[in-house]
This record gives C-alpha cells, structure tokens and sequence, in this order.
C-alpha cells in the first residue's frame, strides 16, 4: 500500500498525505459496500428458508406414490405435448443436487417447440438456481464466482450460443469443477502476476 501511495503522488503530483487520505476514503468506501452486499445475500438466503409447515408439506409430495404423474399434470399447464421430453428435462434439472448431476441436449427442427419445453422446464427453477443465457464466451465460466454455479442449472439457448464454450462446459461435467491460471497486474507493484480462478461444480 506505501509503495502505491508513493507511486501515485510521483505520477500525480500530489503531496502523500493527500494520496493516503483518498486511499482511505475509498477503502472505507469499499467496505461499507461489502458489507451491504453481504447483508444482502444473508437476507435472500434467509427469505428462501422453509418453515417446518412448509418442509412437512413438501415432504407430502414428494411421499406421494403419484409424484411423477403430478408433475407431468403439472407441466402439462405450461405447455402441451412432449410428455417424455418435458419430464425427462425436469429431472435433468431437479438433479442439480446430486453430486452427479445430469446434462441433457434438446434438438428438434425449426419451429418445434424446442424453446416453449425447455421454458416450462427452466420456469420451475428457482431464480437463485438458475444460470439461463443466449450466449457463453469462451473464457466467461472460467471467471464465475467460486460457487456461483455449484449445483445450479445452466441453460444455454442454442448450440451455436455454446459453442466457444464447448471446453468449459465439458469439464464442468467430466471434473465437477473448472481451474484456471491467468495473469494480470498487481495493484500495488504494478507488475504481471499469476492468478488462480477456480469455479466449483456440478452443474446440471
């Protein structure tokens, strides 16, 4: 930090004690966002907490001998046909969970209802478990946050949309995890320094 600070009064022109006092001022600044973002997380991790009537009401559906016919009723409200398809999607996606989690490919031609199967799906995923995108760049996985993608559903629109990201995307499932080594500027020397960036899985 004091070799920052004398660094910038040089390039500046500015007295160190200003540096410093900025340097404070930002530094506080920073922490004072941190820890609102982490009340904030903290608070939406605890509104998705059940209550016991809640879990003993899940836990009733889930004993229910006729789950998987519900489900398929279920799914039938938010689009027709592709009985097989649509529950085969569902469990794919409900087995984010697991420390095994599925992976599926949904192909059709043009204008089957590719998109209104796999959106009925992706609508009964919590909006805290799902990573749904047009679109991956080639590296972008690889900058995630470490377990922003553990045991989440990640949905890509169409194959083109993946295919730079095709590598990451295999090891996501094959290792569980992705691990990555890159280089970058130190804030304070100024010099090129290696960084690791690691991604924890599964994902479904």
């Amino acid at each position: 930090r004091q070799a920052f600070i004398k660094m910038a009064s040089a390039e500046l022109g500015l007295d160190e004690s200003v540096i410093k006092a900025d340097v404070g001022k930002v530094l506080l600044e920073l922490e004072r966002r941190l820890h609102t973002a982490l009340e904030a997380n903290a608070a939406v991790a605890k509104a998705y907490e059940m209550s016991e009537a809640e879990r003993g009401e899940a836990l009733d559906v889930l004993r229910n001998p006729k789950l998987i016919e519900r489900i398929v009723e279920d799914l039938g409200k938010l689009t027709v046909g592709e009985t097989i398809n649509k529950l085969t999607a569902y469990l794919a996606a409900i087995s984010r969970k697991l420390e095994d989690p599925l992976a599926i490919l949904v192909q059709s031609s043009s204008s089957a209802g590719k998109s209104s199967l796999v959106d009925a799906v992706l609508s009964l995923v919590p909006e805290e478990d799902l990573h749904s995108y047009s679109a991956i760049t080639g590296q972008a996985l690889f900058y995630a946050g470490e377990t922003e993608l553990r045991h989440k559903v990640l949905s890509v629109s169409e194959h083109e949309g993946a295919r730079d990201a095709g590598y990451a995307l295999t090891l996501l499932q094959s290792e569980r995890g992705l691990r990555i080594a890159s280089t970058g500027k130190d804030a304070v020397t100024g010099r090129m320094q290696a960084h690791e960036y690691v991604v924890q899985g599964p994902v479904a």
